[in-house]
Formats: structure tokens, C-alpha cells, sequence
């Protein structure tokens, strides 16, 4: 029986590919339709748009401090965003990914062990998940070894 062990690699906060879709989509929502539905950054987005105009007419260092700032706040709240939800996609991509490697060791009638995908998992195999392997799918405990701390569960219905 091979074993394999899974862990999720660690994505550096700055990387480059999302920090480059998150700049992108950072510009993207400063539309005011997509603002619109952020009710606290769509009053500083109002704000923003008259300050500004309010500096282009009546020009003052105070204005186009308070101008700047509010740009900044904006945009930069919107960078944060889109860097979330990179990050979070970024996430999900390695979750399904793992999930289509998963290797589940399931017990046959026999009481043999097969190394299987855990995608063709059925309701009611049974599979032994030994120390530090990742759970191959969603189950019960069914029978737990203290002396070699793996287990034994049954499948359950997959989502």
C-alpha cells in the first residue's frame, strides 16, 4: 500500500498573478454600479467625486489633500478586496485539486485494501485513513485504532 500524504502549498501574499488580477479588478470597482452595493464605500465613492470636483473649481491644497486621501481610501479598499478574493480562489483551485489526487485505501469484502481516486467513492465503502493522510471523502468513523492512530470510515453521501 503506497502512502501519500497531501499538503497545500503556501501562496506567497504578493503573488505576482493575483496581485495582477487584483490590481485589475480593484480599477474594475470603482465603477458606481458595482459600488452601489457597498453602501459605506459608495458614500466615500460620493464623496470622492464631489471633493474632487470640489478642488477643480475651487482649488486648495486642503481640497486636493482631502481629494487624495479619499482616492486612496477607495482604491485601496478595493485592492484589498480583490486580493481576498484572489487569495480565495487561489484556494478553492488547490481544494478541487486535491480532491481529483486524493487517494482513498478502501476495504473490500475480502478485507483487502485498495489504493482507489477517492472520486469513485460509493455510499457505504469503507476506507482506512492512516495518520497524517487527508480524509478522502466525507463519512463516519466507524472503528478508530489507538496503537496506529488510523481509521476506519464509512463514506457518506458526497456533495
Amino acid at each position: 500500500m503506497s502512502s501519500v500524504t497531501l499538503r497545500n502549498q503556501r501562496t506567497s501574499l504578493f503573488d505576482r498573478r493575483i496581485m495582477r488580477q487584483a490590481a485589475l479588478d480593484s480599477l474594475r470597482k470603482l465603477d458606481p454600479r458595482l459600488m452601489a452595493g457597498n453602501p459605506v464605500m459608495f458614500v466615500v465613492e460620493i464623496g470622492r467625486v464631489l471633493v474632487t470636483a470640489i478642488a477643480i473649481d475651487n482649488p486648495s491644497r486642503f481640497a486636493w489633500t482631502i481629494a487624495a486621501w479619499l482616492w486612496f481610501t477607495t482604491v485601496f479598499a478595493n485592492l484589498a478586496e480583490a486580493i481576498a478574493e484572489g487569495r480565495g480562489k487561489a484556494q478553492a483551485a488547490e481544494l478541487k485539486k486535491t480532491r481529483a489526487v486524493t487517494i482513498a485505501h478502501r476495504r473490500g469484502a475480502d478485507g483487502a485494501l485498495e489504493d482507489v481516486a477517492s472520486g469513485v467513492l460509493q455510499v457505504d465503502d469503507l476506507v482506512v485513513v492512516p495518520a497524517g493522510e487527508v480524509i478522502p471523502a466525507d463519512g463516519e468513523v466507524v472503528e478508530e485504532s489507538p496503537a496506529s492512530t488510523s481509521r476506519r470510515s464509512r463514506a457518506s453521501r458526497r456533495r
